[in-house]
């Protein structure tokens, strides 16, 4: 078995795309609405980081950025919010693995751009909407996401 990180994991992972019959990891991943990555990168055998940073390099290719942001938000909750949104004992930790993973994912990718500002905006944005309990997003055309994505979001970052 080859391991996750061995040379030319980008050009297995792409291959197996491809053999779904599909171009892009977005377009991948469009199957798969509002899936942890954990559970997608299951499907194409890698780890979810190295799904996760794909997605975020084609977007920044494609100037598809905010739509990457907003999908990578969505399996981010799904992946720590279970139960959904305040659902479960201590929940306050629970959004705040959300927001540092990504933040985190967003800071790898843009370091020195002002979509990482963006993120943080667009995170206070959603928690000020206080989504209501059990809310769990379906994909990053969700009404609570797409009103965060607009009260927080930098119009001029792609």
């Amino acid at each position: 078995m080859t391991h996750f990180w061995s040379d030319n994991w980008q050009g297995r992972i792409k291959e197996a795309i491809s053999a779904s019959g599909l171009t892009t990891v977005s377009a991948f991943l469009e199957r798969h609405p509002g899936v942890p990555y954990a559970v997608v990168a299951k499907l194409l055998r890698c780890a979810p980081a190295q799904l996760a940073i794909l997605h975020l390099e084609e977007a920044k290719r494609l100037g598809a950025v905010r739509a990457a942001a907003a999908d990578s938000l969505v399996r981010t909750i799904n992946e720590h919010l279970r139960g959904g949104w305040g659902v479960g004992y201590r929940s306050e930790f629970k959004y705040a693995a959300v927001v540092s993973d990504w933040i985190t994912m967003l800071e790898m990718h843009f370091r020195g751009e002002s979509v990482v500002e963006s993120g943080r905006k667009v995170w206070a944005s959603l928690e000020a909407m206080a989504p209501p309990i059990g809310w769990k997003p379906v994909g990053s055309d969700d009404p609570l996401i797409q009103e965060a994505f607009k009260l927080g979001w930098d119009f001029s970052e792609l």
